[in-house]
């Protein structure tokens, strides 16, 4: 899905020069497809600084946290379970505590029944809580988002929904059903409706 998005996002120029041209630059077709398309890559580009911005503060926690630790590291892998949970941001409801929760855990399993401590996994849930899951997702999240002519709302609720209806392709095609639809009712439909009710 990454991979798609990238080439989608890279070449997002070239596929919409031939759309145009093969419409024949349509009046009511081109403005509609330029704020669909303005919109996606909003929406598709917000995804993947979120998982760059989640990526890179988790890094710089865990090892922040590994140095100011004494005796052993909590994290012993830190720019692993870093990208993963950046790639687990993109999971709607759940996010990124599909990942931290089950090694989190894992560390109170070890605080139980060896010798570390156990301020560890308290540590490492507070602040993989604090400064990991909330402060990324909500300042960069909300930020991004805010370019984009779709509420927010709408978009999660096209995640969450996408992935009922879909699976975890719901993830990629989620967001484009709800900001194709927002666009046809804004755009679209009023012409549409006052086409019809005036014949």
């Amino acid at each position: 899905m990454l991979t798609f998005l990238f080439y989608l996002l890279r070449d997002d120029q070239k596929l919409r020069r031939w759309f145009y041209e093969s419409i024949d630059h349509d009046d009511e077709i081109v403005p509609y497809i330029e704020s669909v398309d303005d919109d996606l890559e909003t929406v598709f580009l917000s995804n993947l600084a979120v998982i760059a911005v989640a990526a890179v503060t988790a890094a710089a926690t865990y090892t922040g946290l590994n140095y100011l630790t004494p005796n052993g590291a909590i994290v012993t892998t830190p720019v692993l379970l870093s990208l993963l949970i950046g790639i687990g941001s993109l999971i709607p409801a759940v996010g990124m505590k599909i990942v931290y929760v089950p090694y989190g855990l894992i560390l109170v399993g070890l605080a139980v029944t060896t010798s570390t401590p156990l301020w560890h996994p308290i540590a490492f849930f507070v602040l993989t809580f604090v400064v990991v899951d909330t402060i990324p997702d909500f300042f960069a999240r909300s930020y991004l988002s805010a370019r984009s002519g779709v509420h927010m709302g709408l978009v999660l609720l096209g995640y969450f929904l996408g992935t009922l209806a879909f699976g975890w392709y719901g993830l990629f095609l989620g967001p484009i059903v709800v900001v194709l639809a927002v666009h046809f009712a804004h755009m679209i439909f009023p012409s549409l409706s006052s086409d019809l009710l005036g014949e």
